[in-house]
This record gives structure tokens, C-alpha cells and sequence, in this order.
């Protein structure tokens, strides 16, 4: 696979602000001519990303890589997620050091920070490319021939991962096809399971085969690592989970397996495989291994985590029943308001103890005072009791 990327960075001015000056007509209509790329577009990176002075960019390393390495490669174009300062700022720091020192952690490549005329070029161009698209960099992703596959590349990233390569609209319709049958048709295998590898790992890392599971009811725990400071909503739900589960271990045919999530918007920078090994050893049931592609993949396909916009479950804990039966995509929720009496966790239990506790509901539980009267519109007053027995 060949895969590059380029950055280009903005950096926000840290002396005085320059008086604006006017433009002239001509130089107001070409400025106004210059139309942001979008996708579908065709563009030449030769004279986007290249000059006539420059025919190279640059690795965090300080290595150059020329214009021609590039040749018949996906080229990602994206910012980073915020100017390195404001306009309004007093830096102590130059600002080209703050760029070294900042870039120098990227593997990826960047234009020279002394070419200021091109990345305000690409910026014009890729239509603010320092600002932001919702919760993803704006990032752009273009073919060897120069057509722009994607114009929220970080979606593409985020969402599918090192699969969706080379991101064009084919690849990702046919990874969501996939989804899609996984869903229609599922099985623990299917969902589990991968060319690479068949089995989920205990804790003691003992390798437990994906076919094993097959006749069990398994919950797909999603579990996100939360920042120190953060609120431990994971840590409160996991010992209420781990009580039910060794209560049905022992009668049941019932299997936890977990999902660790290692690059949501609250995990990315707090997950590593050590974090991973502290949490699930304190924890008696499965798991997928760190980082293993499927976790991406599970993710996007029952939704997790959920967006404060969506209305749709909580996908924390999902219900697989045995040979792919039923899919329960409201398992937390029925596990926390009804027990282990609801097990194993779908709707249809949960419906079921519903209905049993409304048939033990009688009236009189609705008052206290036997005494209550009830005033009719046309009539004398009736006793509470006359309404019970005499069904009034």
C-alpha cells in the first residue's frame, strides 16, 4: 500500500496585527475568483504543494522528500487541529520554533514553514483549511491523478480506519455493505472473527476460540478509558455488569467480551496497550485484543459511541443471542433498570416483567385514605371504596 501525507499548517501571527490595506479591482476579482476545492474536483498538487524554488517537502525529521516520491500515491492534505497561536497572543516562543517543535512529533509530511505564500495559497484553496468541519480538521483526500476522493477526509479516518484505504466512495460502500450483511445475517463469528485471527483472549491471555461462543448469549462491552478529571461513568457501570455476570456464569450460557476503545474523541490520547492490560485484568470475562481492527469496525457498526445528537440506544453493552438469534442494541439499559431477572437482556424479557408487575398494580395502592371521596359532576359524592367494589 502507498499512502503519504501532507500537512499544511497555519500558523497565527504572535506580533502586531498589520494595518489593512485596499486592494485594487483587479486584484479584489482574482482573489475572488480563486474557488475553494470540493470533491469530485481535479487538481494539480504539482503547482499546489510544489514551486518553482521548491521541489521537495519536508519529514518532521527534517528530511526532504521530492515531488517525484509522490508519484502514483493517495495524498491526504489536512490541518492541524488548532493554529499553533492566536493573532491576539504574545508569544514568548518564536513561532517557526513552535512549529519545529510540534511538528517534529509528526510522522507525516509539511510544507516549509518559510513558505508562507503557499499555504496561504492552500488555504485559500481548500476552503479554510485551519479551521474546523464539526468534530474532524477539515482534510482532504486525493487520488494519483489528482481527483479529490474525499473533502472530510478525518471522517474517513475515524470512521474506517487503514480498511477504507484508498477512501474513494467504491471502498467505502463496499465496507458498508459488509456492515450491513453483518447485520442482517449476524453471527458471534462473523462479528468477532477475522481472516487473521479466530479467537478473544482472558485476561491471563489465553487464546479462547470465536466458535466456542457460538451457542452462548455474548455482550459486546464497549469500554472508553476516561481521562484523568473525567466522569467515571465506564468505572460505575462496570461492577454493576461484573455482579450480574458472575451471577450467570455460574447457570448460564452467558459470555461478556470487550471492546476497548483506544481512539474515540475521549480516549486517543489516554489509551495504550499497557492501560488496556491494567483495565481488563481487573475485569473476569473477554476481550478482542488492543487495537485490533475489528474494535474499529463493531464501532461503526452499532454506533458507538453515541453522539449527544443521536436518539437512538446506548450501544455500551450489545446482546448477541446464540447463533446470531436476536441483536439487542438496548442492553444497558435493561440490565440497569431490571437486574438479572431480564436476562437474557432483550426487549421482549424486559416487556414480559413489565407486564407481570402491572398485573400486581390494584387501585387502592393508589390511595392511602380509605376515607377519599370522588365527586361526580351530576350526582352525590361516591366513596373510594364504591368505586373499587361496585365498579362505578
Amino acid at each position: 500500500m502507498t499512502f503519504s501525507i501532507a500537512r499544511s499548517m497555519k500558523l497565527g501571527r504572535c506580533s502586531k496585527r498589520k494595518k489593512k490595506t485596499l486592494l485594487s479591482p483587479t486584484r479584489k476579482k482574482r482573489r475572488a475568483s480563486v474557488q475553494p476545492i470540493k470533491k469530485g474536483d481535479k487538481v494539480d498538487l504539482s503547482t499546489l504543494l510544489f514551486t518553482k524554488q521548491r521541489d521537495y517537502l519536508l519529514r518532521g525529521d527534517k528530511q526532504r522528500v521530492q515531488a517525484k516520491q509522490l508519484a502514483g500515491k493517495v495524498i491526504f492534505v489536512g490541518a492541524p487541529d488548532a493554529a499553533l497561536c492566536s493573532a491576539q497572543e504574545v508569544c514568548s516562543t518564536p513561532q517557526e520554533q513552535r512549529f519545529e517543535e510540534r511538528y517534529s512529533l509528526m510522522p507525516w509530511l509539511t510544507i516549509p514553514f518559510s513558505d508562507l505564500k503557499t499555504r496561504k495559497h492552500l488555504e485559500t484553496r481548500f476552503g479554510g483549511i485551519a479551521g474546523f468541519s464539526d468534530r474532524y480538521p477539515v482534510s482532504f483526500v486525493i487520488d494519483p491523478e489528482g481527483v479529490v476522493l474525499q473533502d472530510n477526509g478525518g471522517f474517513y479516518f475515524q470512521e474506517y480506519g487503514a480498511p477504507g484505504y484508498p477512501f474513494s466512495d467504491e471502498k467505502i460502500n463496499i465496507i458498508n455493505s459488509e456492515d450491513d450483511a453483518a447485520i442482517q445475517h449476524p453471527s458471534i463469528t462473523t462479528l468477532l472473527a477475522s481472516p487473521e485471527r479466530n479467537y478473544v483472549i482472558s485476561n491471563s491471555g489465553d487464546q479462547v476460540l470465536v466458535s466456542d461462543l457460538e451457542d452462548k448469549v455474548v455482550a459486546l462491552y464497549f469500554y472508553e478509558e476516561l481521562p484523568i478529571g473525567e466522569s467515571p461513568d465506564a468505572d460505575d457501570l462496570t461492577p454493576k455488569i461484573e455482579m450480574v455476570y458472575r451471577q450467570l456464569a455460574k447457570n448460564e450460557n452467558f459470555e461478556i467480551v470487550l471492546i476497548y476503545a483506544h481512539d474515540t474523541v475521549y480516549t486517543y490520547d489516554c489509551t495504550t496497550e499497557a492501560s488496556f492490560r491494567k483495565t481488563f485484568s481487573k475485569m473476569p470475562w473477554l476481550a478482542l485484543p488492543f487495537k485490533d481492527p475489528n474494535c474499529k469496525r463493531l464501532q461503526r457498526i452499532f454506533d458507538h459511541p453515541l453522539s449527544l445528537k443521536d436518539l437512538g440506544p446506548d450501544p455500551t453493552l450489545v446482546i448477541i443471542g446464540p447463533h446470531g438469534n436476536f441483536i439487542e442494541e438496548y442492553g444497558v439499559d435493561i440490565l440497569l433498570n431490571f437486574g438479572i431477572a431480564a436476562y437474557p437482556f432483550t426487549r421482549k424479557s424486559a416487556a414480559k416483567l413489565e407486564a407481570e408487575k402491572a398485573k400486581r398494580v390494584k387501585l387502592e395502592m393508589f390511595w392511602r385514605d380509605p376515607n377519599t371521596f370522588f365527586r361526580q359532576k351530576d350526582g352525590p359524592d361516591v366513596s373510594f371504596y364504591l368505586v373499587i367494589w361496585c365498579k362505578l
